[in-house]
């Protein structure tokens, strides 16, 4: 009777990289995983010529090699953040460690990547499915995993999503054992806990500008995307070179209830007056070990900016903003967010 791969057995590993993109080292917790999807591609040609079979195609040629995933997860850090971003420091002492998270353009050079060309920091993921029958295993690499966007989700009364999509350029399928992770807590080095609680709606209070809160909040969503470039170069390799980031697009979507306090400064100050703001997500789960500020300068109210007059309940509104830089000020218990 055949093994067949039941969900609840599903396992993903996080693999550092090694300093070198596209190679790991080590591994780590990647977090309260809900869903996680690759979409290979092996690039393949189908080809016709003059004095082939007919009208159907005479051969198959397999192309340029590309892994896109993505994973969904209830967040207890912001560790994929600061990779998305493409720097970040660490410092401080437990109780707690501190992360500085800046957003850095293609001329800057990551600290942990070698060669001429230094991308992103990159990472691997290892999903693994095992069976009661030996070599039936479902294990699949994926490595040289850039961020191309990261987005963060909030709703009322919700614990907080973050999805994590990214482009792999080399993978491996095989049956093996999952890498186990030896420690889940946290302040051990670098590999994440398992018993935090992920952060939640009670969490997060939003601030246009700078300190007046936006008590009203009913949904927000903030991306940062990277609009990676991929490039398959002639080097003898079907694999592609290290995705490229181009231009980055920081948006942040808004939902609230309609009220009179912040009225006039959203539609005649920053809407209509067209001026430009700072903005802050403030996202505390407890104050002195786990407080994080997520913060958007240089903000612009978007069109549409949706005011609808409804029949019943509340007038919801939605707010659209670009912001031209962001920065994180983590504090949490994770020691260091960087491989090493």
């Amino acid at each position: 009777m055949c093994a067949r791969y039941v969900s609840v057995q599903n396992l993903i590993v996080g693999l550092f990289e090694s300093g070198t993109y596209g190679n790991t080292s080590g591994n780590f917790w990647p977090g309260l995983v809900q869903s996680h999807n690759v979409t290979p591609s092996e690039g393949t040609f189908a080809v016709k010529y003059i004095g082939g079979t007919g009208r159907d195609v005479d051969t198959h040629i397999q192309g340029p090699k590309l892994f896109e995933g993505e994973i969904v997860q209830y967040p207890q850090h912001f560790r994929f953040l600061a990779w998305a971003a493409g720097s970040n420091v660490d410092s401080g002492s437990p109780s707690p460690y501190a992360h500085l998270i800046t957003a850095i353009g293609n001329n800057v050079q990551t600290a942990f990547t070698s060669g001429a060309i230094n991308p992103f920091l990159s990472f691997g993921i290892e999903e693994t499915n095992p069976t009661p029958g030996d070599g039936t295993t479902q294990q699949r690499t994926i490595k040289g995993c850039i961020i191309n966007e990261w987005e963060l989700a909030g709703a009322q009364g919700e614990i907080l999503t973050e999805t994590i999509r990214y482009i792999g350029t080399s993978g491996t399928s095989q049956s093996g054992t999952a890498t186990a992770i030896n420690a889940f807590t946290y302040g051990t080095g670098t590999l994440g806990s398992i018993t935090d609680r992920p952060y939640i709606f009670s969490d997060v209070t939003l601030s246009i500008p700078s300190g007046a809160i936006w008590s009203p909040m009913t949904n927000f969503n903030l991306l940062v995307r990277n609009n990676l470039l991929n490039r398959h170069y002639l080097t003898g390799s079907r694999d592609a070179a290290a995705p490229a980031p181009t231009l980055r697009e920081i948006m942040l979507d808004i939902e609230f209830d309609g009220h009179s306090e912040n009225h006039g400064s959203i539609y005649r100050t920053f809407y209509e007056g067209g001026s430009d703001f700072n903005t802050f997500i403030r996202i505390n789960a407890s104050t002195g070990s786990r407080d994080n500020i997520i913060a958007l300068s240089g903000c612009r109210v978007l069109d549409p900016l949706e005011m609808p007059f409804p029949l019943e309940g509340i007038n919801p509104w939605t707010v659209h903003l670009q912001a031209k830089s962001i920065t994180g000020s983590i504090a949490d218990l994770m020691q260091r967010y960087n491989p090493y």
